[in-house]
């Protein structure tokens, strides 16, 4: 048979590529989610983080509280912190 000067391809002539027509939608989804990932990398990078340093006082009470130090001594050391 003789082809009428039309090219046929393995598989058809379809050439809408690996995902059918909606490649397109896929590689929009793809490179939306790369940029969202970016801008959320550089927003957790860039928000200051709470400041985890205890002011004299708080220390002095965490101390007293898990029994490191006597009543007299966390007086004492409060009265020398005001």
């Amino acid at each position: 048979m003789a082809n009428s000067g039309q090219r046929m391809e393995i598989g058809g002539d379809h050439s809408m590529g690996w995902f059918g027509g909606m490649g397109w939608i896929s590689m929009m989804f793809f490179w939306g989610l790369v940029i969202l990932l970016i801008i959320a990398l550089i927003k957790w990078i860039m928000t200051p983080k709470p400041s985890s340093t205890l002011s004299a006082l708080e220390i002095l009470k965490a101390r007293y509280a898990k029994g490191e130090i006597y009543k007299q001594e966390f007086e004492n050391k409060k009265q020398d912190l005001s």
